[in-house]
C-alpha cells in the first residue's frame, strides 16, 4: 500500500517532469544541435571533397537535383577557405557531361564562394579513390607510423612497441 508521503513524492515528480517537457519548445530537425552536429558536417564536407565524384544521378536533365546540390554544397564548403585546385570527376560517358551541366556545376560552386579558376571537371573516376583499403591499412602500420606507440622509457620489451612483460 502506498503511503501518503510516497504518493505526494510521486505526484510532485510527475508534475515536475511533465512541466519540464511542456515548457520545452519542440525543436525542428533543421536546427543546429551544437558542436557534435558541426563536427559531423565538417567530416561530411571533407568526405565529399575527397570523393570529388559527380554522377548522372546528381542531375535532372541538365539541372542539378537536390542530391547534386547537396554534394556540391559540401564540396564548396570544404574547399572555399583553401587555395588548392578542386578537381571534380564525372563518372559517365563524356557525351553525358554536356556544356549545360558543366555550366550549372560551375555556377553553383561560384554561388557558394568557390571561384571557377580553382575548379576543373574531368570525365572518369577519381584516381585517388582507386586504392584498395588494404593498401591504406598497410601504410598505417609501417615502422614510421608505429613509432609514437612505443612503451615508456623504463619499460622492458624493446623498441618495437611491445608492452613490458607482466611480473
Amino acid at each position: 500500500m502506498m503511503t501518503k508521503t510516497n504518493l505526494m513524492v510521486s505526484l510532485i515528480a510527475g508534475l515536475a517532469l511533465g512541466a519540464g517537457c511542456a515548457t520545452r519548445p519542440h525543436q525542428s530537425l533543421d536546427q543546429n544541435y551544437g558542436m557534435g552536429q558541426d563536427f559531423a558536417a565538417a567530416h561530411a564536407d571533407e568526405g565529399a571533397l575527397e570523393d570529388a565524384m559527380i554522377y548522372p544521378r546528381h542531375f535532372e536533365h541538365d539541372a542539378l537535383n537536390s542530391l547534386g546540390q547537396s554534394k556540391l554544397a559540401r564540396i564548396a564548403s570544404a574547399a572555399k577557405d583553401g587555395t588548392a585546385p578542386v578537381n571534380l570527376y564525372f563518372d559517365a560517358p563524356a557525351a553525358e557531361l554536356t556544356d549545360a551541366r558543366k555550366a550549372v556545376v560551375m555556377q553553383f560552386l561560384a554561388e557558394y564562394g568557390l571561384p571557377s579558376e580553382r575548379v576543373t571537371l574531368a570525365v572518369g573516376v577519381n584516381p585517388a579513390t582507386k586504392d584498395l583499403a588494404m593498401f591504406g591499412a598497410q601504410r598505417l602500420y609501417t615502422k614510421d607510423k608505429r613509432e609514437p606507440f612505443k612503451g615508456s622509457e623504463g619499460a622492458k620489451g624493446g623498441d618495437k612497441g611491445e608492452a613490458a612483460p607482466n611480473k
